[in-house]
C-alpha cells in the first residue's frame, strides 16, 4: 500500500502512477483504487502532524518552550500560499482555497558555490515542509511544530522572509518576536515596477526609474526612494497596484540587503516560491484539476514528507496503525 501511495504522489497525475505502479510492480491498479489508498496513509500522515501541532502549542501556551540560544547559526523560516480549485465554494461563493506552505531550513545546509563568472550563489541541500489547506489560525500551529522539530528555540539567529502579508507578520510576533524579518527582494522589485507602471505617464522614462529605484532597493537606501516617490503623490494608485511608498515605510525595518547579504546570504524567498511549484502547483494546480479538500491535504501532506526526504516518518506512522 505504501509503495502505491508512493508512487501516486510522486507522480503528475493517476494515469501516470498508474503506467509506473504497472511498471515497477507488475500490479495493474484502477484510478479509484490508488486515490483510496493515497486517500488513506495521507489522512493517517495530516492527523499525526495535527497532534504534533496541538501539542507544540500547548508546550507555547504553557509557556514550556526553553530559549536557549546556544546553536550559533541561522534558522531560517519562509511561508506563501499558493491557490488551488476545489469542489466547494466559501462564503465569497469562491472555490477557490489557499494552500498555506512553511519551508525551515538552517545554515549548515546552505551550499556556497561560484558560476562560471566567478560569482557566488547558495543552494539549499535540506529542508523541512509543511502545508496545510485552512486558516492562518490552525495553519500556526503546524509552522510553530516545524520549528520546535528544527530547534528554533536552540538558535542565536533567527530569519524569516516575506512578502510584506500581515498574516505572516503577525505569525512572526507571536511565535518568534526575535527574529529578523526580510522584506523578500523580488517582491520589492515587482512592487515597484507595477506602482510605475501605473503612475509614470511618461512612458519613456519608466526604465530610467525602474533602474535607479532598483539600484536604490538592492543598497537598502530606502530613505532616498521615498523621497523620490514625492514626485508621484498626487498620482491616483488603481486598487491592485501597491502603495509603494506606504509599503517601504511599513517595511523599512527589513529591507537593509547590504547587511543581510553578508551575515545571511538569502535575501529573496525563492526557495519558498520553488516549494510551491514543486509541492503543489505540479500536482494540485494542472489545467481542469479540481479538488475535494480533504484529499488535497492528504496529497500536501504526503508530498511535504517526500520533498523533506521525510519518506521514513511516513512508513513509521503506517506500521503503527497496520502493523506487519
Amino acid at each position: 500500500m505504501l509503495e502505491i501511495a508512493h508512487e501516486a504522489i510522486k507522480s503528475n497525475s493517476y494515469k501516470e502512477a498508474q503506467d509506473k505502479i504497472l511498471k515497477i510492480y507488475c500490479q495493474e491498479i484502477n484510478h479509484e483504487t490508488i486515490r483510496g489508498i493515497t486517500n488513506l496513509v495521507g489522512r493517517l500522515v495530516y492527523d499525526y502532524d495535527c497532534k504534533k501541532a496541538d501539542e507544540a502549542m500547548l508546550l507555547y501556551s504553557a509557556k514550556e518552550i526553553p530559549l536557549k540560544d546556544v546553536i550559533d547559526g541561522t534558522l531560517y523560516i519562509e511561508m506563501d500560499g499558493s491557490f488551488i480549485n476545489t469542489r466547494t465554494k466559501n462564503n465569497q461563493n469562491s472555490s477557490w482555497a489557499e494552500a498555506k506552505l512553511c519551508l525551515i531550513f538552517n545554515s549548515d545546509n546552505i551550499i556556497e558555490y561560484r558560476t562560471k563568472s566567478d560569482e557566488i550563489l547558495y543552494k539549499i541541500n535540506k529542508a523541512e515542509y509543511i502545508s496545510f489547506l485552512g486558516p492562518v489560525d490552525e495553519f500556526k500551529k503546524h509552522v510553530l511544530a516545524l520549528a520546535l522539530r528544527n530547534r528554533y528555540n536552540f538558535y542565536k539567529n533567527i530569519v524569516i522572509l516575506l512578502d510584506g502579508a500581515v498574516w505572516i507578520k503577525n505569525l512572526k510576533e507571536d511565535f518568534f518576536p526575535t527574529a529578523q524579518q526580510i522584506l523578500d527582494i523580488y517582491h520589492l522589485y515587482e512592487n515597484t515596477s507595477d506602482y510605475l507602471n501605473a503612475v509614470c505617464t511618461e512612458k519613456n522614462k519608466i526604465s530610467d526609474y525602474r533602474e535607479k529605484w532598483f539600484e536604490l532597493i538592492d543598497q537598502g537606501q530606502w530613505e532616498k526612494l521615498v523621497k523620490d516617490l514625492d514626485k508621484f503623490k498626487d498620482k491616483k494608485i488603481p486598487d491592485d497596484v501597491v502603495n509603494l511608498r506606504q509599503y517601504i515605510l511599513n517595511n523599512k525595518e527589513n529591507i537593509d540587503y547590504p547587511y543581510y547579504r553578508l551575515k545571511y546570504k538569502f535575501i529573496g524567498s525563492g526557495a519558498i516560491e520553488s516549494g510551491n511549484k514543486y509541492i503543489v502547483q505540479r500536482r494540485l494546480k494542472l489545467s481542469g484539476m479540481r479538488w475535494s479538500r480533504e484529499y488535497a491535504q492528504c496529497l500536501l501532506s504526503l508530498r511535504c514528507k517526500e520533498y523533506s526526504d521525510m519518506w521514513y516518518l511516513v512508513e513509521e506512522i503506517f506500521k503503527e496503525h497496520f502493523p506487519m
